[in-house]
């Protein structure tokens, strides 16, 4: 038995052509995450970032249309965003095409409560913890009341950085990532959850990835997921 899940991040873009992709990824046995998250945006026009991810939303009802019977993962923008009360007339409407929600840039017990409020237990969670205020309260949300329903929790390395304004970032070839990611696994591991490794974006280093993947097997004693940016990564990790 594979000791780990690998979740292949797609763009909620262009539905044709990312039909087909999916269609082409399934046979890897990995789960599919559609994001209209941090993918969706316009970085040098911000202002149109809403348009962006108003349109992505659209567009993910016609992926997920146009692949009958498949589950799908969804990554909605963070709770305490403008956009998530968008996102959530998203869930309601596609909610039995859903085998987990992933909540981004997750800090506190509350923001699972809020997200509770809207959608009762219906959902497996995956939670991303990438700030520094997240890791502090890391021991709380792991002992929360929603417990029961998180699948793993995922370090969010890039944005990690960005938040604690620690630059170069530290990529997966550094043991300084390690030092940071050691912690997490312990305490979600104790807590009776899986971890999941944050992304990484150089697709064509297959080296670092294999040294990733190598360090998950030895410090990770529970099942652990892995993120996969292309379907490049997802061959390779298969």
């Amino acid at each position: 038995m594979k000791k780990f899940t690998i979740y292949q991040c797609i763009p909620s873009y262009k539905p044709a052509a990312t039909a087909r992709i999916i269609q082409s990824i399934l046979p890897f046995d990995c789960k599919i995450l559609l994001d209209i998250e941090d993918s969706i945006q316009d970085i040098q026009f911000p202002a149109f970032t809403s348009q962006l991810k108003a349109r992505a939303r659209e567009y993910l009802i016609e992926i997920i249309q146009a692949i009958p019977g498949q589950k799908f993962c969804v990554r909605i923008n963070s709770l305490s965003g403008s956009e998530y009360g968008f996102d959530k007339e998203l869930i309601h409407t596609i909610s039995n095409r859903i085998e987990s929600v992933f909540l981004p840039k997750i800090e506190t017990v509350s923001e699972l409560d809020r997200f509770y409020n809207d959608f009762g237990d219906r959902f497996k969670l995956n939670l991303i913890i990438e700030t520094q205020r997240g890791i502090s309260n890391l021991d709380q949300i792991l002992q929360s009341t929603h417990k029961s329903r998180i699948e793993h929790i995922f370090f969010g390395n890039y944005d990690f950085h960005l938040d604690t304004k620690t630059y170069p970032i530290k990529e997966q070839r550094s043991p300084q990532y390690w030092d940071v990611v050691r912690p997490i696994i312990a305490k979600a591991e104790a807590n009776g959850i899986n971890f999941g490794n944050s992304p990484y974006v150089n697709i064509e280093d297959s080296y670092s990835l294999a040294f990733s993947l190598e360090q998950l097997m030895q410090l990770c004693s529970r099942p652990f997921a892995v993120m996969s940016l292309h379907k490049t990564q997802t061959q390779l990790l298969f």
